[in-house]
């Protein structure tokens, strides 16, 4: 059956002709470039710059002005909530209360319609039972469109003629003209859902009733609000016919005017009308906002434009722009005090139409870079011309026929739709080549009198089920990428359908096309006779006048055409060279044209050196594969005759691409645990660690950021400032913004638009950046050239010559430059600006303002698409100090701590780590008491015990096990070390650390360390047992091989590290980590402090502590904790702390408050440790009697302290 078909389309050309002519000019009329061809009509496939990957989620929105938003949530959203789960094919449900406003995202099943479920909705808000909600409280569903579809904003400017900003326009006055003229005329636009209006004044009466007023004629303020309400009404009456005539009669009673209101009577006190007038004054003014724009430091009025859901995005900005040239001329115009006309104008600051077509522009690009490179390889390694022409032909029908398959089966051509044809295009080629190839041999082998359709049917038949059978197996192979759900799925299922599509078209061309075109192009015949003398004349003379006139690569490369046909057929010497001149001329035209595209040496770089660079890439590419084609033969035998040796090839390729995925420790990290067996830490060894370090995995994305052109950025302010604080502050980040070279526009947004789809409180910022792309580029997102003199300089309209550099420092416009097609690239970045991300850095540097919170670097569509998949939150950029959970873990669990010692090395008591009394009973036949039990899963000293007998060990065990503690079942037993205990502080970031301090401290309860352990009685700084030799041991056998553990899992630490000590023997051994500072050496460490410790965490977060120099105070430090009597067995709370204003506090005496409670300019106790009081001071001794001093000051016999804190260095 295939083989009929493929023989009828070669028998009958005339169809094929008729078929060919059908899908180019269909995909010419769905193309999403936008190509307009003669009077072919355009019905092109939507196009967006990414797909859409949020949720099916529906929007109710509900305002109840002036109220909190706990109010909110108890009579908005929690009913409406529950009222709404029970609507079918409802997934979840996600909703936020704000002040004024509830917000509830109904997240369906991906199977529902989307319009489906806004019935449903609307269906279940009508019936609704009375009373459920609050009277004159009416819920809305929003806008049948997504956060995606915020395709347009704009702001409305005072302009003159010539497009100048002009001025002289009140807010207020461009606030009524956006809401009752710009507002409803866009909305009338075929796909639009919603215009939202933001920015400037909406004007209101406003009534400020005289209390005393009210009081003196009895008037309630209800009264006013009524007598109000019922004059702004119109009544209505009967007709009256008078002389055969009739007249509406009614009355006319609407608010237009202040004297309106204040002529309404409120009452009447002895037959004396009281008028508004009379109990207070009425104005016109600002209705309460949430929400403003500010555009390079000026307050403005705007609105987005927000496309429906389902509809072409790019179809939808195009007509809004039609739309707006339709309403502009209406827009009010006014003359200004200095006699200038001036035009309210529609002034766009995003418009994602340049997003969209420098995305299709790149697609573009891409696939006419392939079609080049495609036409090279088939050259070079199949050395015939007419086969490349047949395989390229391929191609663009192929592709123009992927475009009609999109237009109706819905796929939107986005960035991975399109990709998906990208990458179809090998397999494309592959059909080409496969059938050419075989054409090529089958007319080789044929004898003189077989006819040519006969051959080319044979080669064609012969490799057709081949073709059909690949073909399948890859469509095949995409199968579950069509059943993927979710975000996922809306995000690679178009590519799934493009690259299929793709293959069908393909396998189309290669059967039916191909076949007919390949009778044609084998079939040409230019003999050395008249026929082809004139033939290659016309090429060398056509040639020269393209080159003149039109292009002049392209004009030599048919001149270089013409001339090959004559020197091979008239060459004298016939070799390599002569025989294949119109290939090399091929090759080196088309390598010509890649690199002038291509520019991989970037488009600051000559075209010249472009060119070698790709003819060097493109040389060492191709030889490779000449030679494999050249002596594959040979190293086939080789393969056969030593299959071990070339079976060890694939096996190693495999084993180090595994490796690179999941990383080396993951790989081979059994091997390190065998040898961990048998006592042996390969670890630490440099070998291992490199290894780790280099090959640490490769890292997770769902979705790469894209280069949309603009960053948004939103920092937040504090939540208790007002509108004119955040105005201040948003204004202030415009003009930061727009004084930077490479940022063509700021506008940014403060609070929320009039959109239920933007439920931002007025303390967040959305700063939108539109910064210039590295090189000037033409409407369609192509790099766009201009001319220059000889030396590079650019060349102005106005005859002068100037260097990018100059022209950038000048501020000269596009309209300056003159357009070359053979001149240079106008480069719009700074020199030392040679990414985006330097362009963010910029950012960063000139928004450091108080008050505000950083900001992650985020672009406006990608922020969009969290907001949808996080129910509209997106980051806020908040700095965050310390460790991540999973390296908090030396802390919050003893056995990942012991582990973590054991796998590296690090000094520690011996241990083992116990799931049952099993354990423990091998444990204990091993060792010597005391032993100390450790329950897992406890930070700091909770769950610790010390037993002296193996009776109170199991006794502990039972507990633990039993579930003493509900976060941990598992204990850890070890040795019990004898020493002198010590702290060693670090403050580290991801790549290094810095000494912050050692300490001292008392754990036991009683004088001269006896007793039960406590939290800490007292410390002191610094520890006079940590030497430098000590230290050294600590870095070098402690916190070196932790840090790089954990950095070679991934989790890199940071943060305050407190490395909890024993000292024994002039030896240092690990006996805890804490995560934080720790009590009480915190008191001893800080005061000691000279450096701002907020600069030293800032450096810390920015991972930047190289570059800080942390200074400390000479004096030593001691602290003494005062704690309520029982303690740490059972205690009274609340006894009153008297005298503590006795305690004179200067900047060598602190109190801490470690467990007070603070009432009625009272202090109580609240806690076991109550106080601590530090001290500074030159010796300890003398801080210690002034610290006792100041304690004895106080009148608290509830509590006590130890009076030898310090012994062992003091002496007693």
């Amino acid at each position: 059956m295939l083989n009929k078909i493929i023989k009828y389309f070669l028998e009958n050309k005339l169809v094929t002709i008729l078929v060919i002519v059908l899908f180019i000019g269909w995909g010419l009329v769905t193309a999403p470039f936008g190509w307009k061809i003669g009077s072919l009509p355009s019905d092109p496939v939507p196009v967006d710059a990414i797909p859409d990957i949020g949720e099916n989620q529906q929007i109710v929105f509900t305002q109840w002005m002036g109220r909190s938003p706990q109010d909110i949530e108890d009579q908005i959203t929690y009913p409406l909530t529950t009222s709404l789960l029970g609507i079918p094919g409802v997934k979840s449900i996600r909703s936020s209360s704000i002040f004024g406003f509830s917000s509830i995202y109904i997240i369906f099943n991906e199977d529902i319609d989307f319009y489906w479920s806004r019935s449903r909705i609307l269906e279940k808000l009508n019936s609704l039972p009375s009373g459920l909600l609050p009277e004159g409280v009416q819920p809305s569903l929003g806008p049948d469109a997504t956060a995606l579809g915020q395709v347009y904003w704009y702001t409305l400017e005072g302009r003159d003629k010539e497009g100048n900003p002009t001025g002289g326009w009140d807010l207020h006055e461009i606030r009524t003209a956006q809401d009752f003229y710009v507002k409803y005329g866009l909305n009338a636009v075929d796909g639009v859902s919603e215009v939202a209006s933001i920015g400037g004044y909406v004007q209101e009466y406003q009534i400020d009733v005289n209390p005393d007023a009210l009081r003196i004629y009895d008037i309630p303020l209800h009264k006013v609000m009524m007598a109000v309400k019922k004059s702004n009404r119109d009544v209505g009456a009967k007709t009256i016919e008078i002389n055969k005539a009739e007249y509406l009669v009614r009355g006319l009673g609407y608010v237009k005017s202040i004297e309106d209101i204040e002529k309404a009577v409120v009452d009447v006190h002895d037959n004396v009308p009281i008028r508004v007038k009379d109990v207070g004054v009425v104005t016109l003014g600002p209705a309460t906002r949430r929400g403003l724009l500010d555009k390079d430091g000026a307050e403005v009025v705007g609105g987005v434009v927000v496309a429906r859901y389902g509809s072409n995005p790019l179809h939808v900005i195009n007509n809004v722009k039609e739309k707006i040239k339709e309403i502009a001329p209406g827009l009010p115009k006014k003359t200004l005090a200095n006699g200038v006309e001036s035009q309210l104008t529609i002034v766009p600051f995003y418009d994602r139409t340049q997003l969209i077509y420098e995305t299709l522009g790149t697609l573009e690009e891409a696939l006419s870079l392939e079609l080049l490179i495609t036409i090279l390889v088939v050259i070079v390694m199949v050395l015939n011309l007419r086969a490349s022409i047949l395989i390229s032909s391929l191609l663009p029908i192929a592709v123009l026929m992927v475009f009609i398959a999109m237009r109706y089966f819905g796929v939107d051509a986005n960035i991975v739709a399109l990709s998906g044809i990208a990458i179809a295009i090998g397999t494309m080629v592959d059909l080409g080549i496969v059938l050419s190839e075989n054409v090529i041999k089958h007319i080789d082998e044929a004898s003189p009198s077989q006819k040519l359709i006969n051959t080319i049917y044979n080669a064609a038949a012969e490799v057709s089920s081949a073709i059909v059978t690949a073909v399948a197996t890859t469509i095949v192979s995409f199968v579950p990428v069509f059943t993927m759900e979710a975000a996922e799925g809306k995000l690679f299922r178009p590519l799934a359908f493009t690259k299929t599509f793709a293959l069908i078209a393909s396998l189309f061309v290669a059967l039916i096309i191909l076949p007919t075109l390949a009778h044609w192009v084998f079939g040409i015949k230019i003999n050395k006779n008249a026929k082809g003398k004139l033939i290659n004349a016309l090429l060398i003379l056509g040639g020269l006048i393209i080159a003149i006139w039109v292009s002049v690569w392209g004009g030599i490369t048919l001149m270089a055409f013409g001339a090959a046909w004559f020197i091979t057929e008239y060459s004298p010497k016939q070799n390599f060279f002569t025989k294949n001149l119109a290939l090399i001329i091929t090759v080196v035209s088309v390598v010509w044209l890649l690199a002038k595209y291509w520019m991989p040496l970037g488009a600051g770089i000559s075209l010249l050196w472009n060119f070698i660079f790709v003819a060097a890439i493109v040389s060492v590419i191709l030889g490779a594969f000449y030679l494999l084609e050249k002596y594959y033969v040979k190293i086939l035998h080789w393969c056969l005759a030593n299959k071990v040796k070339f079976l060890m090839i694939p096996t190693i390729v495999i084993l180090f691409g595994t490796t690179v995925w999941v990383g080396f420790n993951s790989m081979f990290g059994f091997v390190a645990t065998g040898f961990d067996k048998v006592g042996v830490n390969i670890r630490t060894t440099s070998v291992w660690s490199g290894l780790s370090h280099s090959l640490p995995g490769l890292g997770k994305e769902f979705m790469p950021a894209l280069d949309e052109g603009s960053y948004l950025l939103m920092p937040t302010s504090m939540p208790h400032a007002g509108v004119e604080q955040n105005k201040t502050v948003v204004q202030q980040l415009d003009m930061l913004l727009a004084n930077i070279p490479e940022v063509e526009l700021a506008v940014g947004k403060m609070g929320r638009v009039e959109s239920a789809l933007d439920p931002a409180p007025i303390s967040m910022y959305e700063n939108i950046i539109n910064y210039k792309p590295e090189y000037l580029l033409n409407k369609k997102g192509h790099r766009e050239r201009f001319k220059v003199n000889k030396e590079d300089q650019f060349m102005l309209t106005s005859g002068d010559a100037i260097t990018n550099e100059e022209a950038l420092e000048q501020g000269i416009s596009e309209d300056e430059l003159i357009p070359d097609a053979n001149g240079l690239y106008f480069r719009n970045w700074r020199t030392h600006i040679q990414s985006p991300d330097d362009i963010w850095n910029e950012i960063v540097k000139v928004t450091n303002i108080p008050g505000v919170t950083s900001a992650p670097k985020l672009q406006p569509i990608e922020t969009r698409l969290v907001m949808l998949q996080t129910g509209m939150r997106a980051p806020m950029g908040i700095k965050v100090f310390g460790p991540n959970k999973f390296a908090a873990r030396l802390e919050g669990s003893k056995a990942f701590m012991k582990k973590l010692c054991q796998e590296n090395n690090i000094p520690t008591a011996k241990f083992k780590i116990c799931s049952n009394q099993k354990d423990v009973n091998k444990f204990l036949q091993k060792s010597k008491m005391p032993i100390v039990v450790k329950a897992d899963g406890l930070a700091a000293g909770k769950g610790v015990t010390i037993c002296k007998t193996k009776k109170k060990v199991i006794e502990i065990s039972n507990q633990i096990f039993k579930g003493k503690f509900i976060s941990s079942k598992k204990l850890v037993l070890e040795e019990f070390l004898e020493g002198e205990e010590a702290s060693y502080f670090l403050i580290v970031d991801k790549n290094n650390f810095k000494f912050f301090g050692t300490a001292q401290d008392h754990k036991r309860v009683g004088q001269n360390d006896r007793g039960p352990n406590t939290g800490g009685m007292g410390a002191y700084s610094p520890a006079p047992i940590i030497n430098k030799i000590i230290e050294n041991k600590i870095i070098n056998k402690i916190v070196k091989p932790t840090l790089f553990a954990l950095k070679k899992r991934n989790n890199p630490y940071t943060g305050f590290l407190y490395v909890g000590l024993m000292i024994k023997n002039n030896e240092p051994y690990l006996i805890e980590y804490n995560v934080r500072m720790g009590d009480p050496e915190c008191q001893v460490i800080l005061p000691r402090l000279k450096t701002d410790i907020i600069k030293i965490i800032l450096s810390s977060v920015k991972n930047n502590l190289k570059n800080i120099q942390i200074k400390w105070k000479k004096e030593k430090c001691m602290t003494i904790v005062l704690c309520s009597k029982g303690y740490p067995g059972r205690y009274k709370k609340g006894i009153e702390i008297k005298n503590l204003n006795k305690i004179k506090i200067d900047k060598n005496i602190f109190i801490f408050h470690a467990g007070t409670k603070f009432k009625n300019f009272k202090f109580f106790s609240n806690g076991g440790r109550v106080l601590n009081i530090s001290s500074l001071g030159w010796n300890f001794l003398t801080i210690r009697k002034k610290i006792v001093s100041s304690i004895n000051k106080l009148n608290w016999k509830a509590g006590f302290f130890r009076k030898d804190i310090g012994w062992r260095i003091i002496g007693h």
